[in-house]
């Protein structure tokens, strides 16, 4: 079977694109993340190791942070994306209202 990286969607993007710098947008970066398949392996990778560099699984170093004392206390990665996916798209879905509510 092969390794979970050569299915990483970030392998076919610059390496900076994750590593943004200090004011730059990460939108794009999480984008991907959140349409690879091995979101989950990469995630729970950069917890494992400790790196708080970059984007890793769609999560920003403080935010994975946040997860690892999350996944210390119990919690389930799966459960953790999860929320995070249902988050963006009830973000999604309230979009258009509040830019109708705004003009």
């Amino acid at each position: 079977m092969s390794d979970w990286t050569d299915k990483a969607l970030c392998a076919e993007v610059s390496g900076d694109f994750f590593y943004p710098e200090k004011g730059e947008s990460i939108a794009a970066a999480k984008a991907v993340c959140r349409s690879c398949e091995v979101r989950l392996p990469c995630l729970r990778y950069s917890i494992e190791i400790a790196d708080w560099n970059g984007i890793y699984g769609g999560f920003t170093e403080r935010v994975r942070q946040r997860i690892a004392r999350q996944v210390r206390a119990g919690k389930p990665l799966e459960d953790i994306i999860a929320e995070d996916d249902a988050a963006f798209y009830v973000r999604i879905e309230q979009a258009p209202q509040s830019r109708k509510a705004a003009a």
